[in-house]
């Protein structure tokens, strides 16, 4: 039982560990690994701002309303290109006459127009990818706090109960109760982050749900407390009620 302790301890205190340090020296490659949570955030962020915006990868978020003024922007060269405002012009110095200056203005004045419409459209586009990248970038910094904080104060518990382990070594069953919520902890982070993205999203863009998955890893912490400072007096107790539920002959006793 102790070996187990250990090694799964250590084991913890080392992936989280490494996972705390990688979001250091290569904070990129945390970003990929949560692309999909960043998507959904940046997309809630600028959805607010737009009416409509919905895309499959970050890069391309502002696809509907990008792809709009892509559209527009189209139709617009497409206009130029077949010379519709020089045509419509040419029709009405026909009619008086050819060689007015006034029907020349109105050509360029038609062309321009269009022109503005271009530029005009083309500026939207920037200032929507503006607010796309500047939308990301929150996001990610804020990402990375989150994951520097769930990564630093995973290893330090892990790291924590090896050690509680390795020195109070009559303190086995006792320390089962830490273990158990600390795996508890990542088993149910890693599987919401298998199998459903949106549910990590909200646990991590959430501040109740923060504050109570903080509250979880201070159970684990009282528990370690309890076997360090009080004996596993009050540990000692819930493992024997939970002993006698179950109906097992061994009986945990104070160390």
């Amino acid at each position: 039982m102790r070996g187990v302790l250990l090694t799964l301890a250590l084991l913890g205190a080392v992936v989280f560990g490494a996972a705390f340090v990688t979001s250091f020296l290569n904070p990129l490659l945390v970003e990929r690994g949560a692309r999909e949570v960043i998507r959904i955030e940046v997309e809630r962020r600028v959805g607010e701002k737009i009416e409509s915006l919905s895309a499959a990868r970050i890069v391309s978020l502002g696809q509907r309303a990008l792809g709009k003024t892509d559209a527009e922007l189209e139709d617009a060269k497409r206009e130029l290109a077949a010379g519709i405002p020089r045509k419509v012009a040419e029709v009405v110095t026909a009619m008086l006459n050819a060689d007015c200056e006034c029907r020349k203005r109105m050509a360029a004045a038609a062309t321009g127009a269009q022109e503005a419409r271009i530029t005009q459209l083309g500026q939207v586009r920037e200032r929507l990818a503006g607010l796309i990248e500047s939308a990301y970038a929150s996001v990610a910094s804020n990402l990375m706090k989150e994951f520097r904080v769930f990564t630093g104060s995973n290893a330090a518990a892990f790291a924590l109960l090896w050690l509680v382990t390795f020195f109070r070594k009559g303190a086995a069953l006792q320390l089962l109760l830490p273990a158990v919520v600390l795996t508890g902890a990542v088993a149910l982070t890693g599987g919401i982050y298998i199998f459903n993205q949106n549910w990590l999203h909200t646990i991590v863009y959430s501040q109740y749900l923060g504050l109570a998955y903080a509250g979880y890893l201070g159970l684990a912490a009282v528990f370690l407390a309890d076997v360090v400072m009080n004996r596993a007096r009050i540990t000692t107790r819930l493992v024997n009620a939970w002993l006698q539920v179950v109906g097992s002959a061994v009986q945990a006793v104070p160390c």
